[in-house]
């Protein structure tokens, strides 16, 4: 259970791997349009937005956690609503990427690998 072994001093973070490709993308854009939305447990929130603050330099305001993956659509919805600007939606669930790009005519949406090649 993640969030037991989080309240009990743990931290899944401590040894992540951050794609260098992942990182150069995001350095190349402009940080007010770039947004971070992830699933997280409320306990991991914090040591998470540290973790994209040192590695992406993205602030807090710019990262949406949700309580699960299917509340990234409404998040995209809200950046939307917020930018009114069409959305590139990178994410390694498929079948939220279908769901975005199927039912949301903003959205763009690639697989994470795809900056692997």
């Amino acid at each position: 259970d993640i969030e037991k072994y989080t309240k009990s001093g743990g931290n899944i973070y401590k040894n992540i791997y951050v794609l260098k490709t992942m990182k150069y993308v995001i350095s190349q854009l402009n940080k007010d349009d770039v947004f971070i939305v992830t699933s997280t447990v409320p306990s991991l929130r914090e040591s998470k937005n540290k973790l994209i603050f040192e590695h992406f330099n993205i602030s807090c305001e710019h990262i949406i956690h949700t309580n699960g993956a299917l509340n990234k659509i409404d998040a995209l919805v809200d950046i939307y609503n917020k930018t009114q600007k069409d959305i590139l939606f990178v994410e390694d669930n498929y079948k939220i990427l279908l769901k975005a790009e199927e039912n949301l005519n903003f959205v763009k949406s690639y697989h994470i690998s795809s900056l692997l090649a």
